[in-house]
Formats: C-alpha cells, structure tokens, sequence
C-alpha cells in the first residue's frame, strides 16, 4: 500500500486535500503499520473516542474559540506544539453578540493572546470588524478564517490527526466531562459548538506548520458558530 501511496501522491494535485491526507498518513507510516507488530493495537475508526483520552499536560499558552449569538459559545485554551494542540481550558456561555465582544476582550486580557482568529460567518464577520476598529490594548487584531466545507466534514479532515494522539487533554478539569460528551455525541447531540471549535482550531493550526509559520507556540482565539 506504501508503494501504491506514494505513486499516487505524484499524480495528484501537490496542493490538494487527497494530497495532503497522503502526505499525512506517510509520515506517520511506522505508527499506521504498529497493529501489524502488536496484537493489542486494534484497527479502530472512532478517531473521536481515542482523542479524549486523558493525558497529563503542562503547558501554559493558549489558544480560544467561540462562536454564535444567544447559543453555546466556546473558547478553548490551548498551545499547539508541533502536530500537537495541548487543550488547557474550555469557556462556554451563552452570549448576544455584545457579550461575546466583551468576553472575547476579557479572555484575550487575561490569557496574553497574540493571535485571535475569528470565524467569518453569521456574527463573526461584525465582530471581525468591531474588534479591528475598536484595537483595544491587550486585544490582537482578529484574523478572520472562513469555514470550508460542513461541520462533519471539517471534523473528518482531522480525524488522521485526531486517531494519531494529536489533541492532547489534561487528566481532569471541570469542563472534560461536557467535552467528551459533546464529541462522543457529534453528530447528534444537541450542540457542536466545541466540536466546530476544535476541527478549525486544528485546520488552522495544520496549515501555519505546513507553511512553517509556528516556530513559537503563541495564545490564540479562534470563533466559531453552532
């Protein structure tokens, strides 16, 4: 199958998704291949479940998400690391969009964000735009990213990375419990709003390492719709 991956990734658009994913899976291919050497490494397609698992965690950068009026916003605290996206924190409310300015502002305050990315669609384009012309001290200009693709669809993009151990999660927090179950849930649970904040935060995170844009690991905030 290498031989075979290989061959194709020279037929396909450099710049494609398929050539991505290619690309992906062999440089991880020792870790694709490791079932084959050990019984007990099952083939498993619930990339979901294996994400959440708990791991011990340590780091102290982070980076937000947030998304719709009057719904579930969600920040995620984080520090990307490589592949890795380390998740240290989760904010969640339910916010008009005046609140969700405000808590955009406070979060950034209170974490040192030097990056904020902003989902360009429904109340982030205003947002985007209130933020940019606002430049309160200790807020970064926002970036704002457009969605591709639903919300499944961004999700399953990531589930090579997320199958591979690369969102990591500490042992225990007051808002793991809500996490894991909204993702275990996804696609029918009653909210996705954390799901949607994870797959763009890793989209993004997975293009700036492609392009060799993250030599340093800075807060960020990216926003996000239900």
């Amino acid at each position: 199958m290498k031989p075979w991956l290989e061959n194709q990734l020279r037929r396909v658009p450099p710049r494609g998704g398929l050539a991505e994913a290619i690309r992906y899976t062999l440089a991880r291919w020792p870790a694709f291949c490791r079932f084959l050497d050990d019984g007990r490494v099952e083939l498993d397609t619930n990339a979901v479940e294996r994400a959440i698992r708990p791991v011990t965690l340590g780091r102290k950068n982070h980076l937000f998400s947030k998304p719709l009026q009057n719904v579930p916003s969600s920040a995620a605290r984080a520090s990307p690391k490589g592949n890795a996206i380390y998740i240290t924190d989760i904010y969640r409310a339910r916010l008009d969009y005046p609140a969700q300015r405000k808590a955009i502002e406070r979060l950034a305050r209170e974490h040192g964000a030097r990056i904020i990315l902003i989902e360009d669609a429904a109340n982030g384009s205003p947002l985007v735009a209130d933020l940019r012309r606002l430049g309160k001290p200790g807020v970064p200009t926002p970036i704002a990213i457009k969605p591709k693709g639903s919300k499944v669809e961004r999700l399953s993009i990531q589930s090579s990375r997320i199958e591979a151990g690369d969102v990591r999660l500490p042992q225990s927090a007051p808002w793991l419990d809500a996490f894991n179950a909204e993702i275990l849930a996804f696609p029918h649970g009653r909210h996705d709003d954390q799901v949607d904040a994870l797959s763009q935060l890793m989209a993004w995170t997975g293009a700036q390492n492609r392009r060799g844009r993250i030599s340093i690991h800075p807060p960020e905030l990216i926003e996000l719709e239900e």
